[in-house]
């Protein structure tokens, strides 16, 4: 494998791992008020500097690995454009302002107004899959993936409900806690499409309480992300499993885009996940058969 792909994938995966958890109770409060201003030692480098407003896209290596892939493109090798699945709690959650900076086809659009009871104009202020679809696949300096565009935008029942007829994305990613007594009307839909798909899930925000029922049974197949914060280490509120993969830095302040598309901070295990599924997504750009367990294997080293 030529050096600079070898690099280029290490730089794709370079979410931050945990050494320590050990924090004092201060710091997250002072963080939210002055995150921009806090002197930080990178963990890894040493070096000292202040958050700026995207440190987490920086510190996964966003900017340099759009720069290589851009690269990559111009010497003329072909990039495979991926198409990236978000599923959401509710349909509410999207905001069509917001994602007008995401790089997505129309259909996305027609297909988010036709499942919602409401007109598709109205009612759409909450903005939690909006930060999770602009992370993902935003334009820079939001978005972690150059390659991927988003194909699908549901709630689970609706995503989950097609995945038996339609052509599933390469990556998808699941930002949202999913109640156990809600796992045996999924399951099905979920084990048709497991092993056809790459699945990030954010492990959840709710430590020390355990994962739920359905992390437990699928950790093993999918890809379980935690947070951690500026210094690397893991976030208080972070849940955890045996089968967690990786931490991707996101705490209380990662930046994304909202309602309007104005830039606002984003929080929690949900502003993890998607950096993964972004940078994935780049990796199956040129790997385009890459599989669950090869990504767990490049995320970890």
């Amino acid at each position: 494998m030529p050096y600079k792909l070898i690099l280029l994938l290490l730089l794709l995966c370079s979410c931050v791992v945990l050494e320590s958890s050990t924090k004092t109770s201060e710091i997250p409060s002072a963080w939210q008020e002055n995150y921009s201003t806090i002197a930080y030692q990178d963990s890894v480098t040493k070096e000292k500097g202040r958050l700026t407003k995207f440190w987490a896209q920086e510190a996964i290596g966003a900017p340099e690995s759009r720069e290589f892939i851009a690269e990559l493109k111009a010497q003329g090798i072909d990039i495979k454009r991926q198409e990236i699945g978000v599923t959401e709690a509710w349909i509410e959650a999207f905001d069509k302002n917001g994602l007008k900076e995401v790089d997505t086809s129309i259909e996305v659009f027609r297909r988010l107004c036709n499942i919602k009871v409401k007109p598709c104009d109205k009612h759409l202020f909450n903005a939690h899959g909006t930060k999770v679809t602009n992370l993902i696949a935003g334009k820079s300096p939001v978005g972690v993936s150059s390659t991927g565009i988003i194909s699908t935008i549901n709630n689970m029942e609706g995503f989950l409900g097609d995945s038996t007829t339609k052509k599933l994305p390469s990556v998808v990613n699941i930002s949202l806690s999913i109640e156990d007594h809600k796992l045996p009307e999924y399951q099905k839909a979920f084990n048709h499409i497991i092993d056809k798909t790459i699945v990030v899930l954010a492990s959840g925000n709710d430590y020390p309480e355990p994962t739920g029922k359905f992390i437990n049974q699928y950790s093993k197949k999918t890809i379980v992300v935690g947070s951690t914060d500026p210094t690397g280490f893991v976030s208080e509120f972070s849940q955890s499993t045996d089968d967690l993969v990786v931490l991707a830095p996101s705490d209380f302040f990662v930046s994304s885009r909202g309602a309007a598309g104005n830039l606002e901070l984003f929080s929690g295990t949900s502003g993890a996940a998607p950096q993964v599924t972004g940078a994935l997504a780049d990796i199956k750009s040129i790997l385009t058969s890459l599989t669950r367990d090869e990504a767990v294997l490049l995320l970890k080293r």
